[in-house]
């Protein structure tokens, strides 16, 4: 007997679960199903989870990816070692930001762990970053500091993301791209935000 419209993208987004497993495993593996759930229940809202943002402070700090922290910490040091007095002022603010758009490599979910441990299936691309000074302390012989990054990807695909070779060669995108843009379904893509306060410091 025929199923109704919403009994076939049930059973569309139950495969779409069961197929993510393919890029999904170890701890990180259950974001992909929350995710996919959001995007079936969530109407377009925005998503956070508190194991993305583990895995983006991960990401952030770990070997390999984590150049941008490398240049931010030598950029502090460079400046406390020549200045007696640090002043966290509009021209130190500029230097750091400076140096992150010069030649640092933003951290992204790109690593090759990250094509089977969920992340890479979650977080297609970092759409945008933002990195905040939260605090700065010198001491006598040393300093510490906080530092707060906030990222944001977008969860949906485009016509150049279907018509990828190797995407399209997955059944898991083509679902999910027709759940999207097909106008019976048309389920909407949504914003996911994640965030990580970084502790830093270093000798003067």
């Amino acid at each position: 007997r025929p199923i109704s419209r919403q009994q076939c993208a049930d059973i569309m987004f139950d495969e779409m679960k069961e197929l993510s497993s393919q890029f999904a495993s170890g701890q990180y593996a259950p974001l992909i199903g929350k995710l996919i759930d959001h995007f079936h229940y969530g109407n377009g809202q925005p998503w956070t989870d508190e194991l993305l943002n583990r895995a983006y402070a991960e990401i952030i700090s770990g070997i390999g990816t984590n150049d941008v922290l490398v240049k931010i910490k030598r950029a502090i040091n460079e400046r406390l070692n020549s200045k007696k007095q640090v002043i966290i002022d509009y021209g130190f603010i500029m230097e750091i930001k400076s140096v992150i758009k010069r030649d640092s490599r933003l951290p992204k979910f790109n690593r090759f762990i990250d094509k089977f441990n969920g992340l890479g299936i979650s977080v297609h691309d970092i759409y945008a970053q933002r990195i905040s000074l939260a605090r700065l302390q010198r001491y006598a012989m040393s300093w510490e500091g906080l530092l707060f990054f906030k990222g944001q990807d977008h969860f949906g695909l485009g016509k150049e993301d279907i018509t990828d070779a190797l995407y399209n060669k997955f059944r898991f995108f083509r679902i999910w791209f027709f759940l999207q843009r097909h106008r019976d379904y048309a389920y909407k893509p949504f914003m996911t935000n994640f965030s990580a306060h970084i502790r830093i410091n270093g000798r003067v």
